[in-house]
């Protein structure tokens, strides 16, 4: 009955929000590989960004107006109100909340009487219990109107992708081998971290809207840029603005390689205006530093948004000429004004990834070239490939040479058709990791670099990103049986199941909630009721549901105890949840 047991939905959910991933070693074909991360160069530049917020510490901004920096990859910003405090933002982690926490009480006391998430990213919303931990009573909790789709979208739907990508980008494995990551120190977050996400009570629905927390009159704006659920929150008996994740000190990140929708530049530009607008004497983004001088502020969101709307203008014109994505990063280079400035330095974006990213959120994946609308795949392309070059012999000699001749990239591509067609071919995996390094060793985008690295361990299989129960049941906890039901859909292995026309009814006795689970033509259909025509019925209490989900009691031990009944016999019931896949 183990099988019968683990059926759940081990695998529903959101396998695997952020924190929910820990090294193992890989114990499949490839042999493991020693590789050596402490040689690898950092370029000073990079290495000098890390003064940025090197130190945890707080700030003093303003009168009343302090902000934790270095604590955790995202800023904490405390505003001292006449009847309580305000925090906004609260880290991605409940241990560096917890530090915060405890750096804001040797300033002050006063009770917590609001949180405002800036929008959705977990670095800025999944340490939020911490602060509510004083409180008898739930404070007002503020995001804008569109926070949970934001979240739904990258921390259930897509998390299993987005936050593997996010491992690479943030450097999570890397250990001292970390330089920074572009925006903050490090996203602390992983198997020795806990995370405690609240739902916001409050939202934002219009563009602006002046709301008065604990005497103390406060401005949200809704502005658009990293992402669309943002918002700004103006302080104007202070002059000073919280500008979220619209600027910092870095090249904005106009696409991000752990996988997002492109962000909409013109918005974030048209934010930046809104913003400069106000003219601030004192600015606290999300990340880096605060900054100080209404001239110098005005000249830097001029700067900032002038720089994004370089990159949407000069894309569009290229694309609209017809250039494919790849000859518009050739095309295309940054002017001195923007290109030494030192808020934009490619610490995080990168120019050539926002071009990119640019052109897909217009056009889409199709580059436009007749050549690309049906691709070979990755290895019938190696195929070819190898076989033009005369075998993998000589391929290597040539991936061997474009290394001696520093072409890392060309070095990278012939290696990796070698590995795609014998993925355990010992030298080609070398000159892998050897022209990965290299790669990384050149990048001052901290995420470029962190990416690079990542890779590199992995290929050596060093590390494996696998999902940490722990973490996993933390998320089934927290979760409602709506969220855990509609994420069954998406782990249903449809090459297998495609022929099935199955209704299963689960009723929750204590919540007096029912879900019907149709399986058909491949797909799982969800919905919150009892099936008209079930071949399978169960029932049982929403919490011995999340006992078998967290494996605390087995299926089994339900049954036999009479606290869940089956009706449409256990085989049938083993048969229909083998449809769905674990997480492994």
């Amino acid at each position: 009955m183990r099988d019968n047991r683990s059926f759940l939905l081990a695998g529903l959910v959101t396998s695997i929000l952020i924190g929910a991933w820990i090294i193992y070693p890989r114990d499949d074909t490839p042999e493991r590989l020693e590789i050596v991360l402490d040689d690898v160069p950092i370029p000073e530049f990079l290495k000098n960004h890390s003064e940025e917020f090197s130190q945890p510490e707080v700030i003093q901004v303003t009168d009343g107006v302090y902000v934790a920096i270095g604590f955790a990859l995202a800023n904490v910003v405390m505003v001292e109100a006449p009847k309580g405090i305000i925090i906004v933002d609260v880290t991605e982690s409940v241990e560096a909340a917890e530090e915060v926490r405890r750096a804001f009480r040797n300033i002050t006391t006063k009770p917590v009487k609001a949180i405002i998430y800036t929008h959705s990213h977990a670095d800025h919303v999944l340490g939020a219990k911490v602060f509510l931990a004083e409180n008898a009573d739930v404070p007002e909790i503020w995001a804008h109107h569109s926070i949970m789709d934001h979240y739904d979208r990258s921390m259930r739907i897509a998390a299993e992708i987005t936050l593997k990508r996010a491992s690479r980008q943030f450097g999570m494995y890397l250990g001292t081998n970390l330089v920074n990551a572009g925006i903050g120190p490090r996203l602390r977050t992983g198997n020795d971290f806990t995370t405690r996400f609240v739902l916001p009570n409050k939202f934002l629905y219009k563009e602006r809207e002046k709301i008065t927390i604990a005497g103390l009159e406060v401005e949200l704006m809704h502005i658009p840029g990293e992402t669309s659920d943002q918002i700004g929150v103006w302080i104007p008996s202070k002059r000073v603005l919280l500008c979220a994740d619209d600027l910092y000190k870095a090249f904005p990140n106009l696409y991000a390689i752990r996988g997002t929708p492109t962000r909409d530049l013109l918005k974030w530009k048209d934010s930046l205006d809104k913003m400069r607008r106000l003219d601030p004497e004192v600015v606290v983004p999300s990340h880096t530093r605060p900054l100080v001088g209404r001239k110098y502020i005005y000249d830097l969101f001029t700067i900032y948004r002038d720089a994004i709307q370089f990159v949407h203008d000069q894309t569009v014109r290229f694309m609209n000429k017809g250039l494919t994505p790849d000859e518009i990063v050739e095309r295309v280079t940054l002017p001195d004004c923007f290109g030494k400035h030192p808020h934009l330095q490619q610490f995080y974006g990168t120019l050539a990834w926002s071009i990119r990213g640019t052109f897909h959120g217009y056009l889409g994946w199709f580059s436009g070239d007749a050549t690309d609308l049906s691709p070979l795949t990755r290895r019938g392309k190696a195929q070819r490939l190898v076989s033009l070059g005369g075998g993998v012999e000589n391929v290597l000699v040539q991936a061997r040479k474009a290394l001696d001749d520093s072409d890392w990239q060309w070095a990278l591509e012939l290696a990796s058709s070698v590995i795609a067609l014998a993925p355990s071919n010992r030298r080609a995996r070398e000159l892998k990791l050897e022209a990965l390094k290299k790669a990384a060793a050149e990048q001052i985008s901290a995420c470029a670099r962190n990416y690079y690295l990542t890779s590199a361990l992995e290929e050596a299989r060093q590390v494996h990103v696998k999902p940490n129960m722990k973490k996993i049941n933390e998320v089934i906890r927290q979760s409602s049986l709506e969220q855990l039901f509609l994420a069954m859909s998406r782990r249903l292995k449809a090459e297998d199941c495609s022929d099935q026309n199955t209704q299963a009814s689960f009723t929750f006795t204590d919540t007096n909630v029912s879900f019907c689970v149709h399986l058909r033509h491949g797909i799982a259909d969800v919905t919150g009721t009892v099936c008209p025509n079930p071949k399978l019925k169960l029932e049982t209490t929403k919490s011995v549901w999340i006992q078998i989900l967290t494996r605390e009691v087995s299926q089994l031990g339900a049954y036999t105890s009479g606290q869940i009944s089956i009706d449409g016999g256990a085989r049938a019931f083993k048969q229909f949840i083998s449809c769905f896949e674990q997480i492994e």
